[in-house]
C-alpha cells in the first residue's frame, strides 16, 4: 500500500482551520455550517496555492460533482491533477477542504450509474455536491463582486 505524504502547505491548513469530522459512509448532519467552514478551509488553502484562483473559474459550466468542471478540474485541468498540486496526490484529506463529498469518500471522478440512481449513498452524496457547488460559486462571485467594487472606488 502506498503511503500518503500531505504537503508542508496542506497540512499547516488542516492544522489552522478545524472542521468537523465526519466518519466515511454518514449522513451529513452538520448541514451548511459544515459545508460552509470545508469550502473556506479549501479557499484559504487555494489563496496560499493558487492566488488570483477564482478568476480562473468558468461559473457557467461550474460543477463540483464533475472532475473537469470542478474547482480543481478548472484550476488544474483534472480534479486528481488538483490533488497532487494541493499535496494530497491519493485525495485522502482534500474533501476536509470542500474539494468533494465526504460521503463514501471517492473524488468525483468515481460517479458511477450507480451511484446516479442513488444506490447506497448517491442521494446524500448528491446533495453535498449540490451543497458544495452553491456554496464554492456563492465565494467566487462575492469575491469577483469585491474586487470588481475595489476597482470602481477612486
Amino acid at each position: 500500500m502506498m503511503e500518503t505524504t500531505i504537503s508542508p502547505e496542506v497540512q499547516a491548513m488542516l492544522d489552522a482551520c478545524p472542521v468537523p469530522d465526519i466518519a466515511i459512509g454518514e449522513d451529513l448532519k452538520h448541514g451548511d455550517l459544515e459545508i460552509d467552514a470545508r469550502v473556506a478551509r479549501g479557499v484559504a488553502l487555494l489563496d496560499v496555492m493558487h492566488p488570483q484562483w477564482d478568476e480562473d473559474i468558468d461559473l457557467c459550466t461550474f460543477d463540483m460533482a464533475n472532475c473537469q468542471k470542478c474547482a480543481l478540474g478548472q484550476l488544474y485541468d483534472w480534479y486528481h491533477d488538483g490533488c497532487v498540486s494541493m499535496g494530497d496526490p491519493n485525495d485522502k484529506v482534500i474533501a476536509q477542504f470542500g474539494f468533494c463529498s465526504r460521503i463514501a469518500m471517492h473524488s468525483p471522478c468515481h460517479l458511477t450509474r450507480n451511484w446516479e440512481y442513488g444506490e447506497r449513498w448517491g442521494h446524500a452524496r448528491a446533495m453535498e455536491y449540490r451543497q458544495l457547488t452553491e456554496a464554492w460559486s456563492q465565494v467566487i462571485k462575492d469575491r469577483r463582486l469585491k474586487r470588481t467594487l475595489a476597482l470602481a472606488m477612486p
